[in-house]
Protein backbone atom coordinates (compact mmCIF):
# COMPACT_ATOMS: atom_id res chain seq x y z
CA UNK A 1 0.00 0.00 0.00
CA UNK A 2 2.92 2.27 0.01
CA UNK A 3 3.55 5.58 2.88
CA UNK A 4 1.68 8.04 1.88
CA UNK A 5 -1.72 6.01 2.25
CA UNK A 6 -0.81 5.20 5.46
CA UNK A 7 0.50 8.88 6.37
CA UNK A 8 -2.81 10.61 4.76
CA UNK A 9 -5.14 7.78 7.15
CA UNK A 10 -2.89 8.50 10.36
CA UNK A 11 -3.83 12.18 9.69
CA UNK A 12 -7.46 11.86 8.65
CA UNK A 13 -8.19 9.51 12.07
CA UNK A 14 -6.44 12.18 14.28
CA UNK A 15 -8.02 14.82 12.89
CA UNK A 16 -11.08 13.36 13.31
CA UNK A 17 -10.86 12.25 16.44
CA UNK A 18 -8.35 14.57 18.11
CA UNK A 19 -8.83 17.66 16.51
CA UNK A 20 -6.96 19.71 13.69
CA UNK A 21 -5.10 21.34 16.27
CA UNK A 22 -3.98 18.58 18.52
CA UNK A 23 -0.45 18.24 18.42
CA UNK A 24 -0.53 14.49 17.52
CA UNK A 25 -2.39 15.96 14.33
CA UNK A 26 0.55 18.59 13.69
CA UNK A 27 3.00 15.66 14.01
CA UNK A 28 1.18 13.65 11.22
CA UNK A 29 0.41 17.19 9.00
CA UNK A 30 4.50 17.14 9.22
CA UNK A 31 5.41 13.81 8.69
CA UNK A 32 3.15 13.62 5.44
CA UNK A 33 4.98 16.80 4.10
CA UNK A 34 8.00 15.57 4.82
CA UNK A 35 7.34 12.35 2.69
CA UNK A 36 5.88 14.29 0.13
CA UNK A 37 9.46 16.37 -0.26
CA UNK A 38 11.08 13.15 -0.23
CA UNK A 39 9.30 11.97 -3.40
CA UNK A 40 9.78 15.01 -4.40
CA UNK A 41 6.37 16.40 -4.53
CA UNK A 42 7.37 20.02 -3.49
CA UNK A 43 3.87 21.64 -4.57
CA UNK A 44 2.23 19.15 -2.38
CA UNK A 45 4.54 19.30 0.72
CA UNK A 46 4.71 23.22 0.38
CA UNK A 47 0.74 23.46 1.85
CA UNK A 48 0.81 20.81 4.79
CA UNK A 49 4.13 22.46 5.63
CA UNK A 50 2.33 25.93 6.26
CA UNK A 51 -0.70 24.58 7.27
CA UNK A 52 1.60 23.22 10.13
CA UNK A 53 3.55 26.26 10.88
CA UNK A 54 0.04 28.75 11.03
CA UNK A 55 -1.48 26.56 13.62
CA UNK A 56 1.75 25.72 15.82
CA UNK A 57 1.97 29.62 15.74
CA UNK A 58 -1.54 30.39 16.54
CA UNK A 59 -1.65 27.17 19.43
CA UNK A 60 2.12 26.98 20.64
CA UNK A 61 3.25 30.68 19.83
CA UNK A 62 5.85 31.75 17.83
CA UNK A 63 9.15 30.49 20.13
CA UNK A 64 8.05 27.56 20.44
CA UNK A 65 10.38 25.16 20.12
CA UNK A 66 7.86 22.80 17.40
CA UNK A 67 6.76 26.55 15.85
CA UNK A 68 10.50 26.63 15.15
CA UNK A 69 11.06 23.48 14.12
CA UNK A 70 8.50 23.93 11.36
CA UNK A 71 9.44 26.87 10.39
CA UNK A 72 13.10 25.56 9.64
CA UNK A 73 11.07 23.13 7.09
CA UNK A 74 9.55 25.36 5.52
CA UNK A 75 12.73 27.51 4.99
CA UNK A 76 14.13 24.16 3.59
CA UNK A 77 11.16 23.23 0.84
CA UNK A 78 11.25 27.07 -0.45
CA UNK A 79 14.96 26.68 -0.50
CA UNK A 80 14.97 23.49 -2.50
CA UNK A 81 12.18 25.13 -4.93
CA UNK A 82 14.57 27.71 -5.64
CA UNK A 83 12.40 30.38 -3.97
CA UNK A 84 15.33 32.11 -2.08
CA UNK A 85 13.29 35.56 -1.05
CA UNK A 86 10.52 33.31 0.21
CA UNK A 87 13.02 31.53 2.49
CA UNK A 88 15.21 34.52 3.24
CA UNK A 89 12.51 35.70 5.92
CA UNK A 90 12.05 31.91 7.45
Amino acid sequence: EGAEPMYRRALETRERVLGPDDSSTLISINNLAQLLQKKGDLEGAEPMYRRALETRERVLGPDDSSTLISINNLAQLLQKKGDLEGAEPM
